[in-house]
């Protein structure tokens, strides 16, 4: 029914060299929808200087129905979606904050091969009530391509592929993202995150070549 996360993240790139933590909770609002919640704590970053503290949050609701499709083992079988809202709770005046809300509307599925592995296509559209602190839009699309091995021993890996476009700077980059995780005993949980993604600045186009920007992250769940 409940669940507490706290992620440990270490950014490795010229821009964001810095540290932060995740702390996030998720309530099971029923056998077919879960709220999420996940707040930032950050050291000041975008250039500017202004120690540390909270960043923004965000609110994630998801759906499941309660159907399934069995036309054929390729056709999804169920297909999931929610909508995700960043809220602007960071000071964008010291480097924690990007200065508007941000709206995430998606959907998804699992399609399983296997007994222990899957495919799981996403497709995201984050779009800013106003300009961020660059004075531009968000207005991105984001593909991902998931593969998951989950065994009944509790261990897990997942491997997603991102195709990301910014349709205000009319550009498009990728990224791919790499996670292995156990379920402990007592509701406990470990997994470990890498990130890796082409840089980019929402709604600028980019005038030198392009950097890869990668993400470590550690987090430890407690379900009850």
């Amino acid at each position: 029914m409940n669940r507490l996360d706290f992620t440990y993240a270490a950014f490795d790139s010229v821009s964001l060299d810095k540290l932060t933590g995740f702390l996030g909770y998720t309530r099971s609002l029923s056998s077919r929808s879960n709220l999420n919640l996940r707040v930032a704590y950050l050291e000041s970053r975008f250039g500017l200087s202004g120690g540390t503290g909270f960043g923004d949050t965000t609110v994630t609701w998801s759906y499941l129905p309660n159907f399934e499709l069995s036309v054929g083992p390729w056709v999804p079988r169920i297909v999931g979606s929610g909508v995700s809202v960043m809220l602007p709770t960071g000071n964008e005046s010291q480097g924690r904050g990007l200065g508007s809300a941000i709206i995430t509307p998606f959907v998804g599925t699992v399609i399983p091969v296997t007994d222990t592995f899957s495919i799981a296509p996403n497709l995201l559209y984050a779009y800013s009530i106003d300009p961020i602190f660059t004075g531009n839009d968000v207005r991105v699309g984001l593909l991902d391509l998931g593969l998951s091995v989950v065994r009944n021993s509790g261990w897990w890996v997942n491997f997603y592929f991102g195709y990301i476009y910014d349709f205000e700077a009319a550009n498009n980059s990728f990224g791919n993202r790499l996670s292995v995780g156990k379920r402990l005993s007592n509701g406990l949980g470990l997994s470990a995150h890498y990130i890796d993604y082409e840089s980019f600045i929402p709604g600028v186009a980019p005038t030198t070549a392009q950097q890869y920007n990668r993400l470590y992250e550690l987090t430890v769940s407690y379900s009850f």
